[in-house]
This record gives C-alpha cells, structure tokens and sequence, in this order.
C-alpha cells in the first residue's frame, strides 16, 4: 500500500487493525512518501492501492473518496487566537508560518493564503508534522493542516490549538482518498484494504481527526 507520509500515523493504523482483524494472515507493506512518490509508486506497480488526498491526481487514476477534511490552523496555546471559535486567512497572514515543505502540500497552502489576497510570512520549512506542532506550541509560528492527532500535546510537554480555518477557496474541500490505476483490476488484497478504508471512513474515530 501507499499512504501520503502526514496520513501514515493518524488514519493508516485505523484501516490496518480492522483489516488485519479480518485477515489476520494478510502482510501488508506501505511505502510512505508525497503526493508525487504516492502517484508514481502507482504508476510504476510498487504499490497496488494509495491512501493519500484527492488533491492534484491525474484523470488516469482511479480515486474512491472517502471524507472530507477542511483546512484547520494550529496555534500555540497561548496565542491569543486560541481564544476564538475560528480564525481567518487574514489571521494567519499576519502571524510567521512554519510550512510542511513537500511537493503540491506547500503550494496548497500559500495557495489559501495568497487566494485571499495576503502574502504568507514562511519562517520555517520541514516535511516533519511533529517538528511543526512542536515549533507551533513554542510560540514560534502557526500552520495550516487537514488531519490531527487524538492528543493536542507535542513531544517537548507543550500543548498546540486547533480551530476550524475560514477560507476564502473554491468552494472544493479537500478529501481523504483511495487510489488506483484504472484499468488495472484490484487483486483481492488491495480490496480488501478499499472496502476496510471505508469501513474506517464511516466509523465514529474519523470525527477525532477532523476540526470544524
């Protein structure tokens, strides 16, 4: 299997136990990489099936939608933004942004914020979620993310805030997705894992991923 590296820890672990539940004897591998290493581990046959977003995938590959996960900010805890219900673009703007660096994601994101007319003030750039919430919750910038973790405290004891983030997009929310090649039939093991996917999409643990 594939999986989009910010979703191997929150949503993968879910679909495997209940997929090895039911087939306690299949073995499963997962190559965890971006957007682009997702979409070409497909295309060249390393994986059968992808867990990633729906976000800039090609006509050519088939995608089962599964949720939706609209944008959220974090904050430090002691950011007065905490305070609010939401926050908007406009917020954000104003603040230093710690940026998860990978291809499309970073595009995604200065796009939300240049869409609504600001220009994004990048302070730091990584590919690690957890360095993020850590630099977040020492008051050292905010960030944009789709998925959390159940817990809102990070590795250093510190603690981050997410709150619903009010964009000014296309009207299209992003979504956690399956993908395949088309026209390449699903053995039984990648359907195995799609029909788990959604058994995970409709069950009371998404709502932990998911702030609104």
């Amino acid at each position: 299997m594939g999986v989009f590296a910010t979703l191997s820890a929150l949503v993968m672990p879910h679909i495997l136990k209940s997929l090895s539940q039911a087939h306690p004897e299949l073995q499963v591998t997962h190559v965890e990489g971006n957007l682009r290493d997702v979409e070409s581990a497909l295309r060249s046959g390393d994986v059968d099936i992808a867990l990633t977003y729906d976000a800039f995938i090609p006509n050519d590959l088939e995608v089962t939608r599964l949720f939706h996960v609209p944008p959220h900010a974090i904050l430090a805890e002691s950011d007065p933004l905490a305070q609010s219900q939401s926050v908007t673009v406009h917020d954000l703007a104003e603040r230093p942004l710690i940026l998860l660096d990978m291809p499309d994601s970073a595009q995604y994101i200065i796009g939300l914020i240049t869409r609504a007319g600001y220009q994004p003030q990048v302070r730091f750039r990584t590919t690690s979620t957890e360095l993020i919430r850590s630099t977040v919750a020492m008051g050292l910038g905010v960030s944009v993310a789709h998925v959390r973790p159940a817990s809102d405290e990070v590795y250093s004891g510190d603690r981050i805030v997410c709150r619903p983030l009010l964009t000014e997009n296309d009207g299209r929310l992003a979504q956690i997705a399956v993908v395949n090649r088309k026209g390449y039939p699903l053995g039984a093991r990648a359907m195995a894992f799609l029909e788990h996917s959604k058994r995970f999409a409709n069950s009371p643990a998404v709502e932990k991923l998911v702030v609104v």
